[in-house]
Order: structure tokens, then C-alpha cells, then sequence
């Protein structure tokens, strides 16, 4: 098959964003013979030929899978684990040379990469090696589907991985304005690089294997066939739904804690039950149909039990006491008197034998169940929801609609704040969801409570919840450090659209008549017209332009209105001597600049 039609076909697979991209200039190579060169990102249409000269190994790409219309072509979680990572940093064995442990690691980092690809094989996600070394899960759809949607799917594949604490691309559902245009992802198959991955069965379990270009096309077309706007909705509707009681045990607190202490017997006995009735009403076609569907329940039942590993033992059971002492005393202050203490103690050790039990692995001892057992039955402490192994199985939304999940304590603050970008402009621009709005602020905005409040009545129709000080500075840290950065547009000339923007605002003057010197000018929130001109003030011009999706920071506004628009900055005061400040301009003016 002619290359020319692979890059068609490529390019059909990963349209994304068409006004900027990411561009990979290969300068050299790397001691272990990696690819090294610049990384840019290009405010120019991303073309055909683009496509073409990646697949060849010419200059690499990355796109911006969000498009115009907020839909997605693909998407893809990104696990960002090489052997080189914190995850594969493991110990020298004794007299073990540097090739050896090398080629340990390699192994190590292999076999975890043929687990991932070997657990998704049942969901119509394709992995890739990607250009770290790491794993790309790629999602495809020929027709397109919401961005939200495609999110909430790769979230949900992502928390039953263990790695729902990855990032996602898109990392955002809808832009605010063309300064928020998204990251960039790097495509696969660079050359002969980032190959996909294809799983085989075998009479023994399952191989992975490498797969070329053409097979890829083959394969992911197919996959893009199925993966629909409706048969998305249904899926997302599915994960959702929960499988326990409510009001059971772990069921009913945090969905982290029950991955990692119990797994999920519900949905194992759930899947059996819908096995055992289909062999029973003779719904299966055949016998190998019927195999097939059992060996799928037994897949299941592995990949649903507790998930705790060496390493995390100490922070789980550390938040399993803050379960157990919220689901026992509900709301307390101050520490439970001795017979509670001693009852929530004894619970506590029964869920570590039960555990260690069903498990087979190493317990705490007697000293450290006790401590955790302590510090977990006071009152001022919150789920550690950032820290591991507890983000690796996260699930906020389900999180939240439990009894004793995050939010049941009056004191719990869960940020509502998501898909956090930082735009590297000078001074730097930050956008962020909240509440299905995407929003932008400026950093005096972001760091001060009731600007960072009053930001969001103007943009959303939003309030946020005061918090402590202290509390709000930590999640503005937290966001900061968790944020995705995007270079600033450097080529984009926006005049046009904030002149037809301009001209609106001016045309919809609040008064007929007045003056510069009228005091309804100066209590007014309104423009108003006086004569040919009409007067207005800048941060209400500023607040509609940002309203309509286009942020400019003060002096960028203050030089266009002046020097496109002609508008000019006045300095009086009223009958009372009461100073008023504004700028005026002429709608006529404006008018012909913008359709010049």
C-alpha cells in the first residue's frame, strides 16, 4: 500500500485542531541511540503533508485533539511510565552489574506494558509505544463524539488500570477562547518508531505483539466504526452505575478504598449471575461461545480483586481508619470516648486480618496498626485523596454521591476546579473548568478569594464556597503544580474580531443622551452616548470581550482601542467634584476600520 494513501488515512484518524500544532525537529540522537531535537508548537494550519512527513520519520507532529465544534476524532491516555520512572526505579540487587540491572528493569517495565495492553484488549482502545517510551491508549471515532464523553470513558479505563491519576487528552471539554486552544499530543508511528501494540490469544493465555503501519490503519478504522456518540452515552451510563448496595460496607465510602481492600465481589457476582442464566436459558450458540463467555467471567475476577500493593499499605490503612471512624460516629467533635475508640480499634483489625487473608500479603504490625488506628479516630483529618497508591484508583464522581465518601464531613473540601492550563503569555493567562463553564483569570484574580468569586459570578453565574485561607492557597498551589502549560499564540491577530465585538458593545449604549460630566455615567455599569460618541468604562469592556472568549490582558486592550479604534481616554469630574474617568469612541469609526 502506497504511502501517500497510509498518510491519508493517518490523517483521517488523528484530525484534530487545524490553527496550531506540535512540531519535533530531529537534531541528533541520544547516547542510547534515542532521537533527540526541538519541540515547538506552530501557529500555522497543520496540513496533509505533515501527516506525510511524520509517518516517515522526516519531522514529528503532535495534535490538539479538540476540535472547533468541542468534539473528538481520538483521544488517548497517556501513561507516562518508562523504564527510567519513579515506578521502575527499583532496587540493585547484590552484585548485580549495571547491564544486568538494566535489563531487569527493561523487563520489568516489558511485562508491565503487556499487562496494560492485555487488560484493555476488551475495550476499544489501541496502545501505542509513545515517543518516551511510555504508553499511548488511543481512542477513535469516524464520526466524532463530545470531548466530555470521550473523557469520562478513558477516565473510567484509566481508574480500573490503576492509573486513573494519568493524564488525558483533550485535557479540556470546550475553550473559552482562542487563546485556549489545548495541548498537543505526540502521534505514533514516527518512522519506525512508537509501533502499535496488538494482542493475539494463545492456547496458553495471551501474546502482544508489534504491529506495523498497515495493520494499524486496518485495525483502528475498524474500531473507529464502532465508537459512536450513543454507544458512548450507554457505556459511560454503565460505569456509572453502581453494582453494590449503598449502604454496604465499602460501597458505600470511598471507591479507592474498595478497589484496593475488597476489589469489587459485587460486579464479579454480578457477571457470574449473568453467565450461569444465559447457560440457562440456552442463549449461547455453541460451546466455544459459551467458554468464551466463562473464560471472560474469570478475566474479570483477576482483574477485580484488591489492588494494594508493597509500598502502600501505610497511607490505605491510614484512610481505611478515616472510613471506619466516619462510618461508625458519622459526625463528632473531638476524639470518641474510650469505648468507641476501643470498638473502631477492634474493627479496624478485623479489616487488616480479612485483608491480609484474602490477599496473602504482608500486614502492618501491632505497633502501626495501632498508630494508624489512632490518628485515623480524631476528627481533623480528611481523606489523602492526591496521595498514592489512593489516586491511582480514584473516582470522584462516584465518590462524592457516597454516604461516607469525600463531602461527608462538613469540613471536607473537594476542588470542583478541573482541566487546569496555564498560557505562558507575559503575564501568564490560567483556564479552568468549573461547574461545565470554562473559565479564565488573570493571577491577581486567581490568588485573591473574592476575586477568584466575583471572576466567576461574571463568567459563569457561579459563587465558590469560602474556605479557610490557608485551604485556598493549597489548592491554588495544587493547581499550579498539576497544571498542563500551553505556549502562547504568537501569530494570531485578533483585531477584527475584537472590533466587531467593539462595535456591538458601543451600538448597545445604555443612555440617548448625557455627558461626560453626568453622574449616572459614573454610577452606571453602562455605556451611554453623547453625541457621536459614546463613553464607556474599560473593565466593562474587558468583562464583555471575556464573555465573548477573547482575554486580553489591560495594556494589550488599552494600545488596540487606542491605536485601531481611536478611542480616547477622558479625566473629569462632575458637579460634585467627583472625579470620572472613561474612554469614548465613535461607533462610525470603528464601523470602517473593521470592515476595511
Amino acid at each position: 500500500m502506497s504511502n501517500d494513501n497510509n498518510s491519508v488515512r493517518f490523517a483521517a484518524l488523528f484530525r484534530g485542531y487545524t490553527k496550531r500544532y506540535g512540531d519535533f525537529k530531529i537534531t541528533g540522537e541520544n547516547a542510547r541511540g534515542k532521537k533527540t531535537g526541538i519541540v515547538s508548537t506552530v501557529d500555522k494550519a497543520i496540513t496533509q503533508e505533515h501527516y506525510a512527513r511524520h509517518i516517515k520519520g522526516e519531522r514529528g507532529i503532535g495534535v490538539i485533539p479538540l476540535r472547533e465544534d468541542d468534539t473528538v476524532n481520538f483521544a488517548a491516555i497517556d501513561l507516562d511510565e518508562y523504564p527510567g520512572s519513579e515506578k521502575f526505579k527499583v532496587h540493585r540487587k547484590d552484585g548485580e552489574t549495571n547491564d544486568e540491572y538494566n535489563v531487569r528493569v527493561a523487563k520489568e517495565h516489558r511485562d508491565w506494558a503487556d499487562d496494560i495492553c492485555i487488560a484493555t484488549r476488551d475495550v476499544p482502545v489501541f496502545p501505542t509505544w509513545s515517543k518516551s517510551g511510555g504508553l499511548h491508549l488511543w481512542l477513535f471515532s469516524k464520526t466524532g463524539v463530545t470531548a466530555r464523553t470521550a473523557i469520562d470513558f478513558l477516565k473510567n479505563i484509566a481508574h480500573h488500570l490503576g492509573h486513573a491519576d494519568c493524564e488525558i487528552f483533550p485535557k479540556q471539554t470546550t475553550r473559552h477562547s482562542e487563546q485556549d486552544t489545548g495541548n498537543w499530543i505526540n502521534l505514533p508511528f514516527f518512522g519506525e518508531t512508537r509501533n502499535a501494540r496488538l494482542i493475539e490469544r494463545t492456547d496458553t493465555g495471551f501474546d502482544v505483539l508489534e504491529c506495523d503501519l498497515d495493520e494499524f490503519l486496518d485495525i483502528a478504522e475498524q474500531l473507529a466504526e464502532n465508537v459512536t456518540q450513543s454507544w458512548l452515552n450507554e457505556e459511560n451510563e454503565i460505569a456509572a452505575k453502581e453494582i453494590g448496595t449503598p449502604t454496604e460496607m465499602w460501597y458505600d465510602g470511598p471507591p479507592c478504598l474498595q478497589r484496593l481492600i475488597i476489589g469489587d465481589p459485587r460486579r464479579i457476582e454480578q457477571l457470574q449471575k449473568d453467565h450461569d442464566r444465559k447457560v440457562r436459558d440456552g442463549a449461547f450458540d455453541n460451546e466455544t461461545a459459551e467458554k468464551k463467555s466463562a473464560r471472560f467471567v474469570e478475566e474479570q475476577r483477576k482483574k477485580l480483586q484488591p489492588e494494594l500493593v508493597e509500598g502502600g499499605r501505610d497511607k490505605t490503612f491510614f484512610n481505611v481508619a478515616l472510613y471506619l471512624a466516619r462510618q461508625e460516629l458519622q459526625v463528632f467533635s473531638g476524639s470518641p470516648n474510650e469505648t468507641k475508640l476501643r470498638s473502631l480499634e477492634d474493627a479496624f483489625m478485623k479489616v487488616h486480618d480479612e485483608w491480609k487473608e484474602r490477599t496473602g500479603q504482608d500486614g502492618l504490625t501491632s505497633a502501626e496498626l495501632k498508630r494508624l488506628a489512632k490518628q485515623g479516630n480524631k476528627d481533623r483529618w480528611n481523606y489523602t485523596c492526591k496521595d498514592t497508591p489512593l489516586c491511582n484508583f480514584c473516582s470522584k464522581a462516584k465518590c462524592k454521591k457516597r454516604d461516607f465518601g469525600i463531602g461527608s464531613r462538613k469540613d471536607d473540601f473537594s476542588t470542583p476546579i478541573e482541566s487546569f492550563t496555564i498560557v505562558e503569555s507575559k503575564p501568564p493567562l490560567f483556564f479552568f473548568e468549573f461547574e461545565g463553564h470554562r473559565v479564565s483569570m488573570e493571577g491577581d484574580e486567581l490568588v485573591n478569594q473574592h476575586k477568584f468569586s466575583l471572576a466567576l459570578v461574571n463568567q459563569c453565574h457561579r459563587t465558590f464556597p469560602r474556605v479557610q485561607q490557608a485551604v485556598f492557597d493549597d489548592m491554588i498551589n495544587d493547581l499550579l503544580k498539576a497544571a498542563t502549560k500551553v505556549a502562547p499564540q504568537t501569530g494570531g491577530d485578533i483585531r477584527h474580531d475584537v472590533g466587531e465585538f467593539l462595535l456591538h458593545y458601543l451600538e448597545r449604549a445604555g443612555f440617548d443622551k448625557g455627558t461626560g460630566h453626568d453622574m449616572k455615567f459614573r454610577k452606571s455599569s453602562r455605556q451611554m452616548r453623547d453625541g457621536e460618541w459614546v463613553l464607556f468604562k474599560l473593565d466593562n469592556l474587558s468583562e464583555y470581550l471575556r464573555a465573548k472568549g477573547i482575554v486580553l490582558k489591560r495594556h494589550e486592550l488599552l494600545e488596540m482601542i487606542a491605536r485601531d479604534f481611536g478611542a480616547l481616554e477622558f479625566n473629569t469630574t462632575d458637579e460634585d467634584r467627583k472625579s470620572i474617568k472613561g474612554w469614548k469612541a465613535k461607533p462610525e469609526h470603528v464601523s470602517n476600520v473593521v470592515n476595511r
